[in-house]
């Protein structure tokens, strides 16, 4: 919600689809309306953009964020 809503970062409509889409696939309910809103934001690009990089999205371990 923070990049739908610009607060506390720049408003990102591919990252806020992003989030909310890996928020709807882990069965938060309140990330579908969002989503779609997010979604009508976005040209048909951007839309491949943010599904492609939710379907690519995997957590960071410890070991890799220390490693950094």
């Amino acid at each position: 919600m923070l990049y739908s809503n610009g607060r506390g970062v720049e408003r990102d409509w591919v990252k806020a689809h992003l989030w909310l889409n890996l928020a709807a696939s882990g069965g938060y309910v309140g990330a579908a309306q969002p989503l779609e809103y997010a979604g009508s934001q976005l040209g048909e690009q951007e839309l491949a953009r943010a599904r492609d990089l939710a379907r690519e999205w995997r957590p960071v371990t410890v070991a890799e964020n220390k490693a950094n």
